[in-house]
């Protein structure tokens, strides 16, 4: 059988800092906002020999910081 529809909203915010020679950014950002269940692999089970899928990560917040030069 095929993958299920495949859905996924991200959002993310950037604060950027400006400085002579270098940028700092901060940001924050959530993964899969809706919680999604996602198929992420197929895979064969060779005890109950039937295929099986494992699934993407849930709602995941990510925060951090970031230099540019």
């Amino acid at each position: 059988r095929r993958f299920k529809p495949y859905h996924r909203l991200d959002l993310r915010y950037d604060y950027r800092k400006y400085f002579k020679k270098f940028t700092l950014v901060t940001y924050f950002s959530i993964e899969n906002v809706y919680n999604r269940k996602n198929e992420g692999q197929v895979f064969w089970n060779t005890k109950t020999h039937k295929t099986e899928f494992s699934y993407q990560t849930g709602f995941f917040p990510v925060g951090g910081v970031s230099l540019e030069f």
